[in-house]
């Protein structure tokens, strides 16, 4: 039975728009290292790596690994660690897929090629949208270098709410794998509310070894109509 043309492009299509996130489109680049500069805070260039689903950033004086499938992280200085539930924010974009769990995923390739830092570069937009509220989106466009395999070494973000663009660039990209050693932790570490928790093994998140202490529950309000989640976490708050 013969392909018909206008099926295969029905299903090209929709592999390209209206994506579910079923399919991490950063997955293609879990093991690399990176200089990363720009972003919604100012920050000096910092040194990133990528294994798996553990994301490591160096800050001036410490540094942050997060764990992508759970959002959480630790951040350690002077060999000591904390573990917060909450994703790094320089941990963004390669973190979307789980920030934007509740998003659909379109993905439009723009026409023609530009040249970033000597890199030849093919240009396409992410639109993570709201499943019911069309709203609610954050987009991406990606400048994927072609002799990088496609890394997006430079990323222009547009959140709906906060209505003022940034952009992330990336060099000196290397797309070996990392040396496992940047992502060991202290063999105990501390949760934000003091508890102990236990070093997390290969790739995932540590894990606390002290039950909390239960709150009470919420008084119940009206919830507002959400707003997408903050592309770097808790450091940037929509207006």
């Amino acid at each position: 039975m013969r392909n018909h043309p206008s099926l295969v492009f029905v299903l090209v299509l929709s592999l390209l728009s209206g994506v579910t996130l079923a399919q991490d489109p950063f997955a293609r680049w879990d093991h690399f290292s990176a200089t990363r500069t720009g972003g919604p805070i100012v920050r000096d260039p910092m040194k990133i790596y990528r294994a798996g689903n553990q994301l490591r950033a160096d800050h001036d004086d410490q540094v942050h690994i997060t764990y992508m499938k759970d959002l959480s992280s630790v951040s350690i200085v002077n060999n000591k660690c904390v573990r917060m539930q909450l994703p790094d924010g320089p941990a963004f974009p390669f973190s979307a897929h789980f920030i934007y769990k509740d998003y659909k995923l379109e993905r439009t390739p723009l026409e023609g090629q530009e040249t970033v830092d000597g890199h030849p570069c093919k240009m396409e937009t992410f639109t993570y949208t709201r499943i019911g509220n069309e709203a609610s989106f954050i987009k991406l466009t990606l400048w994927e270098a072609q002799d990088l395999d496609g890394f997006p070494i430079k990323v222009d973000v547009l959140p709906n709410v906060r209505k003022k663009p940034f952009t992330i660039h990336y060099s000196d990209v290397s797309l070996q794998t990392p040396d496992p050693a940047l992502f060991k932790v202290p063999a105990r570490c501390s949760g934000l509310g003091g508890d102990a928790v236990s070093v997390g093994s290969e790739g995932k998140a540590p894990t606390q070894t002290k039950k909390p202490v239960a709150k009470p529950p919420a008084k119940s309000a009206a919830k507002p109509t959400p707003n997408p989640p903050s592309p770097e976490g808790a450091a940037v708050k929509p207006q």
